[in-house]
């Protein structure tokens, strides 16, 4: 360890200023990390950046306690083959990583791919090289940058990121249940500083000012709040029955008659040490989840659920149906306000591309078309995103085409669901319905 003396000494002999490594205390904390890592991650491997600093005899270091390279230009790639690793114990990262990266995938190491581009690099190279396996790894979340429009780069509060799997004992594959999934992620909840709690489904659509909600849920006394619509929900599974004092009295599941209670947008607002109590009788006995073995114990066992009506559109996104019909509603004005109010704006990724051009004989009706969009052709009742090219003659109602796909001439689409860069030649005929929209896969021509 560096003390006092050998402080002294590295000063006396080589003069100041100078850059001091201590190897015993690298590579005390690196058993430290992935021992904690390794506790809470299994299997862990730690990579260690060349960027930060790639000195020969620190690089050496990391590979001989087991450590995998972590690199971002061939000059680091090549430094990390020439101290000893193996293609597979190097990771080439970065955003620019061009033919260096390529010839790394070919040579063996796992690069990670961080756009469209660089996996369409990774895809040619790997049909021009049949002989080889390439090792690829993907970047999540790569349009979130610095995460300030999402209010995520603050250092306190904020949103957080939660990981998809937890602790060792959990990772058995897809979670059978939500409590399941919370119990897995619980020293996080646990170091949650707040008193309340906001638990919603990824799949719920609606714009909902939670200030609303939370002052509701403090001033009611209630320890959980139920955020529930004023209309029936598609794909809404529960109801909430409330009594005389307004606090939930039952809960119903998949009722037949839907003029019981509420319908549940199965988001909620909860005091944290309410569900920290049910996370802890979950995993005591045995359950996995939510409402049928939380909410339903804590129900009957005297706790005080509130329910707080949205008033507003909202959707559950559960299937091809109802995403399609999710679309379709946002061609209602009155829909799109209640989706993209003006003091509420929905943050998302900015892509400032030219005006869209209409062709002299083209028509539009009760259409939204982004930016960038060239329509040629007849279309009504429809959602079309960026870059789509609609030829002349073509006419397409009722469908939602996405960006960069390209309709040829004469073609007919009548409920369609086209993912991105999806080719129609000319001529081609597509009929769905409103109850079986057909879906056309990403890159599929046809």
């Amino acid at each position: 360890m560096l003390d006092e003396s050998t402080y002294r000494r590295i000063k006396k002999e080589y003069g100041f200023p100078a850059y001091i490594f201590d190897s015993d205390r690298f590579c005390e904390n690196y058993r430290l990390l992935t021992e904690g890592m390794s506790a809470a991650y299994a299997p862990y491997r730690a990579a260690y950046s060349y960027k930060t600093n790639y000195t020969p005899r620190i690089v050496s270091l990391v590979r001989s306690l087991g450590g995998m390279a972590e690199v971002v230009s061939g000059m680091e790639y090549a430094l990390a083959r020439r101290v000893g690793n193996a293609p597979e114990n190097i990771l080439f990262n970065g955003p620019c990583k061009g033919e260096d990266g390529i010839a790394a995938l070919l040579d063996g190491a796992c690069v990670i791919i961080d756009n469209e581009e660089e996996l369409a690099a990774v895809l040619r190279a790997a049909s021009a090289h049949p002989e080889c396996v390439c090792h690829t790894a993907l970047r999540l979340h790569v349009d979130i940058g610095s995460g300030k429009p999402w209010d995520m780069s603050r250092r306190d509060n904020g949103l957080r990121m939660l990981p998809p799997f937890g602790l060792p004992e959990y990772h058995k594959g897809n979670y059978t249940g939500t409590m399941e999934a919370l119990n897995a992620v619980s020293t996080y909840i646990k170091d949650i500083k707040s008193k309340y709690v906001v638990l919603m489904l990824g799949n719920l659509y609606a714009n909902i000012d939670l200030t609303v909600p939370m002052k509701q849920h403090k001033r009611s006394g209630a320890e959980i709040t139920a955020i529930c619509a004023d209309r029936c929900v598609d794909g809404s599974r529960l109801r909430y029955v409330t009594g005389d004092d307004g606090f939930v009295k039952h809960m119903l599941i998949k009722p037949r008659d839907e003029s019981k209670g509420v319908a549940s947008l199965e988001a909620y607002i909860i005091n944290r040490d309410v569900l920290l109590r049910l996370m802890d009788y979950s995993h005591e006995h045995n359950l996995y989840r939510f409402h049928k073995d939380a909410i339903d114990y804590y129900l009957a066992n005297g706790g005080k659920m509130g329910i707080y009506v949205h008033h507003g559109y909202s959707a559950i996104i559960h299937s091809v149906d109802s995403y399609y019909h999710a679309n379709m509603d946002m061609l209602d004005a009155a829909n799109r306000g209640d989706i993209f109010p003006a003091d509420r704006p929905v943050r998302t990724k900015i892509r400032e591309e030219v005006s869209t051009y209409y062709g002299e004989h083209s028509s539009s009706l009760n259409c939204l078309v982004a930016d960038n969009c060239i329509i040629e052709g007849d279309i009504e009742n429809c959602i079309v995103f960026s870059g789509a090219r609609i030829s002349a003659g073509a006419k397409l109602k009722d469908c939602i085409i996405m960006r960069r796909c390209t309709v040829g001439e004469n073609s007919e689409l009548n409920h369609v669901i086209a993912d991105k860069a999806v080719v129609f030649s000319a001529g081609t005929v597509l009929t769905g319905s409103d109850k079986l929209p057909i879906v056309v896969p990403k890159g599929i021509e046809i």
